[in-house]
């Protein structure tokens, strides 16, 4: 699928995905869910719902309960995709984009 056409689809999906995670998916991943735009989700849903990820989020939580500090704050998790999003936003949004990435361009 075209990346356009993978981030239309996923957009108006993004609800039915959502509704497919089980309950410990959706606990896990609300951070995800709430903070990614549906342009990267399109391309890491299927990463982010890896046994391998899921089992990082579970040792996380563990050592979050028994008062271990986690860096970055979950706040900050996922502040490199605000960064990236601004760097590559002129580019992607110029006549002639020098690369595609997985954003919208209002122009």
């Amino acid at each position: 699928m075209a990346d356009s056409g993978r981030i239309f689809h996923f957009l108006h999906n993004k609800a039915k995905w959502v509704a497919s995670l089980d309950p410990e998916q959706k606990r896990l991943l609300q951070l995800e869910i709430d903070t990614l735009d549906v342009s990267w989700l399109a391309y890491l849903k299927d990463d982010i719902t890896s046994k391998e990820f899921l089992e990082l989020k579970q040792f996380l939580d563990r050592e979050k309960i028994q008062g271990k500090k986690v860096f970055p704050p979950p706040e900050d998790i996922y502040s490199w995709y605000v960064v990236i999003s601004l760097i590559l936003w002129i580019p992607s949004c110029s006549p002639n984009p020098a690369i595609i990435v997985p954003l919208h361009c209002n122009k």
